[in-house]
């Protein structure tokens, strides 16, 4: 399944994380390129479905393969489980699992909860 992304703002940002993951991928002479990347967009434009996104025309382009693990970090431990969902069941990647790295403890309840988690390709 294709998701139209929103061409003003989400698709140019899927097309420089596409970038940098084939620059990456091309590098073969020993120089180094930083691999780690990082989406900031605002409340509600869309984060999780160009992630989702990047993740499945990697995937179709073999920039990413089974052995790839992608980190997905969250101030919450509900939107951690949101993402992983949209990945699964929008972009068709059933197969995808998550491994909750860590869940920090956080005594006072109007403080965020920051989750992880290693999601498998």
């Amino acid at each position: 399944m294709t998701i139209k992304l929103r061409p003003q703002y989400q698709e140019p940002a899927a097309q420089m994380l596409l970038a940098h993951i084939e620059a990456h991928d091309a590098q073969k002479d020993g120089r180094s390129i930083d691999k780690n990347m990082l989406l900031e967009l605002p409340t509600g434009s869309g984060k999780t479905t160009v992630v989702a996104e990047v993740l499945r025309r990697s995937r179709r382009q073999r920039l990413l393969d089974a052995t790839k693990q992608v980190t997905w970090i969250a101030p919450r431990r509900t939107l951690l489980g949101q993402g992983i969902a949209t990945i699964r069941n929008q972009f068709n990647m059933s197969n995808a699992t998550a491994t909750r790295l860590f869940r920090a403890h956080v005594n006072q309840p109007t403080i965020a909860e920051p989750a992880a988690a290693w999601i498998d390709l």
